[in-house]
């Protein structure tokens, strides 16, 4: 007596999936489990990716390897605030705060490599950071960081010809330059 069993399997996403089929005999019944796996992957992204540091109204590009070792997978960034990932317009960028990522969705077969670029353009000043979660379509996630240092260079005359300069007693007058001829030069030495 035998029997030929045809299983048909239709998985509603790449997640691991754990079955059981149980047979029931006139004697007995037993079981046999149905196991359904995919190698999952495996990447290297470094975490948190910083973007170092950009004068504020300047620009910083840095682009980030991420590499799978493992079985192929496909993956999507969010943010971690539902509010910031409703502002979202674009399907492969994600913009928040002073950071743009692109691409925010990606496929990496097993071996292969992507380049995640983030520019940074920093509105203040001071270290910025912001929260992302990249989901793997394997029903996985971890949370990544986008880090930079909005820096603003800020310059003050200290002194004039090696005597301090006091705005608030004389507003710009030790700055100016003496009348001249036109063919006649005429020095000062002005500290920063």
């Amino acid at each position: 007596m035998s029997l030929t069993m045809n299983i048909a399997f239709s998985a509603p996403s790449f997640a691991d999936f754990d079955d059981i089929v149980t047979f029931v005999t006139e004697e007995s019944s037993f079981k046999i489990p149905m196991r359904a796996r995919r190698d999952p992957p495996s990447i290297s992204l470094v975490n948190p990716m910083d973007c170092l540091n950009s004068w504020l109204g300047d620009r910083v590009d840095m682009a980030f390897r991420c590499v799978n070792t493992g079985g192929d997978g496909g993956f999507k960034f969010f943010c971690e605030k539902d509010e910031d990932d409703s502002k979202q317009t674009d399907a492969d960028t994600i913009r928040i705060g002073s950071f743009t990522l692109t691409p925010s969705e990606f496929y990496l077969y097993s071996g292969s490599a992507i380049d995640i670029y983030v520019s940074f353009n920093p509105e203040k000043e001071g270290k910025l950071e912001e929260n992302l979660i990249l989901a793997c379509d394997n029903q996985t996630s971890e949370f990544y960081k986008l880090t930079g240092f909005g820096a603003m260079m800020d310059l003050d005359i200290v002194a004039v010809d090696g005597k301090e300069v006091n705005f608030k007693e004389n507003p710009f007058e030790t700055v100016y330059f003496e009348n001249t001829n036109p063919t006649s030069e005429s020095k000062r030495t002005v500290r920063v």
